[in-house]
């Protein structure tokens, strides 16, 4: 079984605040060295009907009714894979985005969003021995073009990264946290 997100946020749980701490939050280390730790590829997800139901809930409620019949399922999960990648890049517009959702979002809602958020936190580094060339390379483009392609980038040459990088990774992290909180309490 692995080890993810959802499973150190309970582990945190035991806090006399009983909350998660997001701002020094660290994630598990992956290693070798812990056989208890399975790292999955995009196509895993995909072909698993469990993760690939949840991530296509999470869609369907963050894009609205109709998404899963737009879509097939190859294409729900990059996009979710790629918005994962943009929110975890910390880029301005992404993270903003899904903070302010999630903000609004009911019990359930958020709770759909956590299931979504810890079967991507199971895949394994873009450069893992699970993921194929085309994988690692779409992991590749994901990362940079959410470097580059961030209006905070784009505006200030760079240099309002620098200021704004730690507050944009702390409210993706508050974020992410709230929403697996609730996912932890039904």
């Amino acid at each position: 079984m692995a080890f993810s997100f959802t499973d150190h946020v309970r582990q945190m749980k035991g806090e006399p605040e009983d909350r998660v701490d997001p701002v020094n939050w660290s994630a598990p280390k992956i290693s070798k060295s812990n056989p208890h730790i399975t790292k999955l590829s995009p196509t895993d997800l995909l072909q698993n009907e469990e993760y690939l139901s949840d991530i296509k809930a999470h869609m369907e409620d963050r894009y609205g009714v109709g998404y899963s019949e737009r879509y097939s399922d190859k294409e729900i999960m990059d996009m979710f894979i790629n918005k994962q990648r943009r929110f975890n890049a910390g880029q301005s517009v992404v993270t903003l985005g899904e903070t302010a959702w999630l903000a609004k979002a009911d019990e359930e809602r958020r709770e759909r969003a956590a299931k979504a958020y810890s079967h991507f936190d199971k895949l394994g580094n873009i450069f893992g021995e699970q993921n194929t060339f085309s994988e690692k390379m779409d992991g590749v483009f994901d990362y940079a073009r959410a470097a580059i392609i961030d209006p905070v980038n784009l505006i200030s040459f760079g240099i309002g990264r620098l200021a704004a990088g730690a507050g944009i990774k702390t409210a993706a992290r508050m974020a992410r946290a709230t929403a697996l909180l609730s996912m932890t309490k039904l």
